[in-house]
């Protein structure tokens, strides 16, 4: 049983909490509103990174595909230009061998091989001068590889130290010149 003062209490107390309740409702639907306006400002972030990756990576495919392609555009060229300089040296009547820094084969003509009386798998890219001056040594004379091939040197060491030419048909004992 209530009274006349306990009922206007409690209707107080009801309008109160009401009043709590929806302050309450009011600071969860603002910031409800808050979040869902971060979540879109964070969507459209990463939505533009997202973007923007793409976009750097569909740059740096272009810049690769142009790189090979100036690439492949260059060794077609190195190409040619090694071409032509083997059928200049194809041309000249002597024998003649290219070296490199480190006394290994860049190049030679077909005429270099028979010159010496080498074998023609001697001449091969890449093989070392001394490796010739051995192999040759072999083929020549049948004899063990010559003493001075790791000091073989393609120039005379004067000019009566010359070797002269062979002869066709007849074998001549090979010799280094370097003594």
């Amino acid at each position: 049983m209530l009274t006349d003062e306990g009922k206007v209490l409690m209707d107080d107390i009801r309008r109160l909490v009401a009043r709590v309740g929806d302050r309450a409702e009011a600071e969860r639907a603002q910031q409800a509103v808050q979040l869902q306006s971060r979540q879109r400002a964070s969507a459209g972030l990463i939505k533009g990174a997202v973007v923007l990756g793409l976009l750097l990576l569909a740059g740096a495919a272009a810049l690769l595909l142009w790189n090979r392609a100036r690439l492949l555009d260059t060794r077609a060229r190195e190409r040619l230009a090694a071409a032509r300089l083997q059928a200049a040296v194809d041309q000249v009547r002597d024998g003649i061998a290219v070296y490199d820094a480190s006394d290994r084969l860049i190049l030679c003509n077909s005429r270099f091989a028979p010159l010496l009386d080498l074998p023609a798998e001697v001449t091969q890219s890449g093989a070392p001068m001394a490796g010739r001056c051995r192999t040759a040594a072999r083929w020549r004379c049948g004899a063990a590889p010559c003493r001075m091939a790791a000091r073989w040197s393609p120039w005379p060491t004067s000019p009566a130290a010359s070797r002269p030419r062979p002869s066709p048909g007849k074998r001549r004992r090979w010799r280094c010149w370097a003594r």
